[in-house]
């Protein structure tokens, strides 16, 4: 059965990336990390994995594994790619 995941998805090892609407299988636990393949928001497939298998250079922009953080458009802007280069201070 798929699961619906919402998720910020770094695109490289200084936090850029965005947020993301996809679906994966059943989430075993300690499985709370995911390798994603996209183009843009269309996501063609997630690997789920563990904490320990994140890549070393990006562990220190990802949270715990107990903290869940849902999109919020008051904070977190639109919907899309983060521009370094724009106006909106992120």
């Amino acid at each position: 059965m798929p699961q619906p995941v919402d998720a910020y998805v770094y695109s490289d090892i200084f936090g850029a990336g965005e947020w993301l609407k996809f679906q994966v299988g059943t989430i075993p636990k300690g499985y709370n990390y995911a390798v994603v393949l996209h183009k843009g928001s269309y996501v063609k497939r997630a690997r789920l994995i563990t904490k320990g298998q994140v890549p070393t250079l990006y562990r220190s922009n990802i949270g715990s594994e107990d903290q869940y953080l849902k999109y919020d458009k008051k904070n977190f802007g639109p919907r899309n790619s983060i521009n370094p280069f724009s106006n909106n201070g992120v």
